[in-house]
């Protein structure tokens, strides 16, 4: 089919650390178990504005990332 990798270089598992620490705040902060697919898209929406916004982080001074 003419697929190829999109990979350039050799994978370091530090590139999804970032993603990787947003889910898990994500899935400890949330309650999106119970909800149907158009409400998981809400809480998704909701909580990454919060987590944006108004949640602070410790390797920005404790500050939201708009606000560092």
């Amino acid at each position: 089919m003419g697929i190829g990798q999109s990979i350039s270089c050799r994978v370091n598992f530090w590139d999804n650390a970032s993603r990787e620490s947003f889910l898990g705040h994500f899935k400890d902060e949330t309650n999106i178990k119970n909800c149907e697919i158009l409400e998981a898209d809400q809480e998704i929406k909701s909580y990454m504005t919060y987590n944006n916004h108004c949640r602070g982080h410790w390797n920005l001074k404790k500050l939201p990332p708009e606000i560092y």
